[in-house]
């Protein structure tokens, strides 16, 4: 930015050098001159780049600064839709056309308000030009000079007037002969000062070898001669206060970098303005249209990182049972910020070399600014911040590599950090990726911008430890990867997906076996770990564990002489009457098939029976009662008992007779008891309901067992290695059908076969598996619950 001198308030001197009286003499035409009653409107053109503000306000201390253009005291324009937000340093690029009528209008007033959304805006600062003082100053302030003349193109002259018709009047205003061209126009003669054209000017026309380098000029009549001779009186022109007059010098074309001030506090600077005006009269008003000062919006772009593999990397973690260093793997890449646009591979397990295999893309969307080579996002700075603040950041890029750990914070063990317009080439292969990569900075790079696609070896630096002292070991890491940028428009149609997805997919990594999760794979850690390093102990523990199993199953099968259950009853009115009484047991007798325990279970069912028969009510028995023995049918006999299953599924008389068995402990049907008790192969009619004659009820359904299906279809567990007995039974008959079965009567031909039953007592051995066959037994079931906890079975 060039800061012109401030050459704005010339003072009119009484004396003048010799040639200057006409000079003199004009500018007391004007000042006797009553425009008053001849008022000059000026077409004024005003640009305002950027402001610096020094302080906030609002709570944020930021601002949302907007302009407001006032001549004198009117404001003329309010551009409030043009604010912008959370900033203390506007770039408005903003360039307004208004008209200025002198003398009634001579002070503009550029003042930068700040909106608010809930109160009334507030005014910041403001900075005033008295555009009378530049309309008739010497020094033709109205419309600065460039340093070149062009007719078309960004840079195309502004001012009403060529260079060479100010030339001719202002020789003519200082009474100097006219100004004489060469005959190729490339240099000029005022009085004895020679004047050059810009040596650039005459190369362009000199290589100007087509039409098409100069057609540009031609569609606006301009000749390659007119064009010199205007940059040469051009070149004349800005020299003027230099080699002709310099108390006369010529306004040259500059950006002003005015203060700002607020009129609550008329001596502090509250900051800094960046602006240019150029103002015509109407009487010969602008040819061209206003320069666009509009900045430059950001072109978006796509970044497309794919990480393949990582080699070297710092192995962090210690094996505490075999002492083993490894590292979980896993790298994170951003570019706005790590909590902002952060992505991260899968984690490659138990790296046991330092080497990790991802074939893992990363995709990062941004905006860039060519201009300035930044990347512009928009942020906010709080929660509690209307609207988002704009924000330029370097074109970097930042790779880290991690070791994974799940009980505290993940290791950070490398870092690569790569600036995308000073892009440093990677290696060709990992022997010869080096630290100098990074910290050399005469190592090449490319502006990735230009280059689009770069792929190699790059180092990962090492975090400084605490007390560290560095020398040449300074990587924690090598990464292999692939960098591609695309705008969007080349992205839309070339899509690919993120990590290894569609579209454009990358293949699953080629990771070893040793790579895995330990609690998600119990079956790789015995074999990788475990069996690997402690082969022949895990040998000699199973053999003693399996001796100390064969011992407890001895112990666990030496029969109970005796039993503390009690059995529990409830006595249950039938109707309003309180000798319809009748009452229900449940009791649970001694297990385990031995004599002695038969005899005990006898007892036990006696006990009951005389406690309950005193009562004078009839009475249910029912429950696990453990009759493994067929002779212990004998109990019911005995005791004058009904079986409900036999009254229900034995009897010749009644239509339910199927002469089901009605084993309620069934290895063939219950599929859990070969897993609750290895070797078991016994069929057993455990649990009973049992009736006591002249019971007042009548059964409409044969007994049934409960609970005797799998929870689960196709599956071996059951709600319980017994099933259950239901019987459904009423206390009145509608008729005398035979479908219904009293349960206070015997029938003859199921107590038959329970009669059959008692006197068949050859077989009173107890159940023992053996010593060989519960061997067998168990070794197998081990082996089943090992497959099971493998996730085998």
């Amino acid at each position: 930015m060039s800061v012109s001198p401030s050459i704005l308030n010339p003072q009119l001197s009484t004396r003048r050098q010799s040639g200057m009286d006409a000079i003199v003499k004009t500018k007391h035409q004007m000042l006797q001159f009553d425009y008053n009653k001849n008022p000059i409107t000026l077409k004024c053109r005003l640009y305002i780049i950027k402001a610096v503000l020094y302080r906030g306000w609002d709570q944020s201390g930021k601002a949302d600064p907007f302009i407001k253009i006032a001549l004198n005291n009117t404001t003329i324009i309010d551009d409030t839709e043009g604010k912008l937000r959370n900033t203390l340093e506007p770039v408005f690029g903003k360039s307004f056309e208004f008209d200025v009528q002198l003398p009634i209008q001579n002070l503009i007033c550029i003042q930068l308000w700040d909106w608010d959304m809930t109160s009334s805006n507030d005014l910041m600062a403001e900075t005033k030009i008295d555009i009378e003082n530049r309309w008739f100053s010497c020094h033709r302030a109205t419309c600065g000079l460039p340093k070149r003349y062009d007719s078309v193109g960004y840079n195309v002259w502004r001012d009403t007037k060529k260079p060479t018709q100010i030339l001719e009047e202002l020789c003519r205003t200082a009474d100097i002969d006219s100004p004489v061209y060469a005959p190729d126009f490339q240099s000029l003669k005022i009085a004895d000062d020679v004047f050059e054209c810009d040596p650039e000017c005459i190369e362009f026309i000199k290589h100007a070898k087509t039409a098409g380098d100069t057609i540009h000029r031609k569609a606006h009549h301009e000749s390659p001669d007119d064009y010199t001779k205007e940059n040469t009186a051009l070149m004349a022109l800005n020299k003027w206060g230099k080699t002709i007059n310099p108390k006369l010098a010529l306004v040259t074309e500059h950006i002003e970098c005015r203060s700002l001030f607020n009129p609550e506090f008329p001596n502090i600077e509250q900051g800094k303005l960046e602006m240019w005006l150029d103002f015509f009269p109407m009487s010969r008003p602008p040819s061209s249209g206003i320069t666009d000062i509009t900045p430059p919006k950001p072109t978006s772009y796509q970044l497309r990182l794919t990480v393949w593999n990582t080699s070297d990397v710092e192995l962090n973690d210690e094996n505490f049972l075999t002492g083993e260093k490894s590292s979980d793997i896993y790298v994170k890449a951003w570019i706005v910020g790590e909590n902002v646009d952060a992505e991260q591979t899968d984690i490659h397990y138990r790296s046991l070399s330092g080497e990790g295999n991802f074939n893992w893309r990363f995709i990062f969307d941004f905006q860039f600014l060519d201009i300035e080579e930044k990347i512009v996002f928009e942020a906010k700075d709080s929660v509690f911040q209307v609207g988002n603040t704009v924000k330029k950041i370097p074109p970097r890029i930042i790779i880290r590599v991690y070791d994974a750990d799940f009980f505290s914070a993940d290791d950070f063990l490398g870092e690569c950090i790569l600036n995308l317009t000073s892009f440093k080439y990677g290696a060709k292969s990992s022997k010869r990726c080096k630290a100098d990569i990074l910290l050399d900075p005469k190592h090449k790079g490319t502006n990735l911008f230009t280059s689009k696609r770069i792929s190699g070896w790059w180092p990962m630096i090492a975090p400084l430890k605490p007390g560290e002292i560095r020398d040449t070991n300074l990587l924690g890491g090598k990464l292999e990867a692939e960098f591609l940028l695309v705008t969007a428009e080349e992205a839309e149609k070339s899509p690919v997906g993120k990590a290894r997805e569609a579209p454009q997919p990358l293949e699953e990594p080629n990771r070893p076996k040793t790579s895995f999760l330990w609690f998600t794979s119990p079956w790789k850690v015995f074999r990788y770990v475990l069996w690997r390093n402690y082969k022949w102990t895990l040998l000699l523990t199973v053999v003693i564990f399996i001796t100390l199993i064969c011992l407890l199953i001895g112990l666990w099968t030496l029969p109970v002489s005796g039993s503390n259950r009690e059995a529990v009853a409830v006595k249950v009115q039938l109707n309003s009457k309180i000798e319809n009484c009748v009452y229900f047991c449940a009791q649970h007798t001694t297990a385990y098939q031995t004599p002695e325990n038969a005899q005990l279970r006898a007892q036990q069912i006696s006990d009951i029976v005389n406690v309950l028969q005193p009562l004078g009510h009839p009475f249910v028995l029912m429950g696990d009662l453990n009759l493994h023995y067929n002779f212990e049918d004998s109990v019911v006999i005995n005791n004058g008992f009904i079986d409900a299953w036999a009254q229900t599924h034995f009897s010749r008389i009644y239509p339910f007779n199927d002469e089901n068995q009605g084993y309620t402990f069934d290895v063939v049907k219950n599929n859990l008891i070969p897993y609750y008790i290895p070797g078991e192969y016994r069929q057993m009619r455990l649990d009973r309901i049992l009736f006591s004659c002249g019971f007042p009820a009548f059964a409409i359904k044969p007994c049934a067992p409960w609970a005797n299906e799998p929870i689960k279809s196709g599956n071996y567990l059951f709600p319980s290695d017994h099933f259950g007995l239901f019987i459904d039974i009423v206390t009145d008959i509608i008729n005398d059908s035979k479908a219904f079965i009293p349960m206070g009567e015997s029938d003859p031909s199921a107590e038959d076969i329970l009669f059959m039953n008692a006197q068949n007592n050859k077989n009173q051995r107890a159940y023992r598996l053996g010593l060989i066959r519960t061997i067998e037994a168990y070794v197998s079931h081990m082996a089943w619950l090992g497959a099971f906890a493998l996730g085998l079975k």
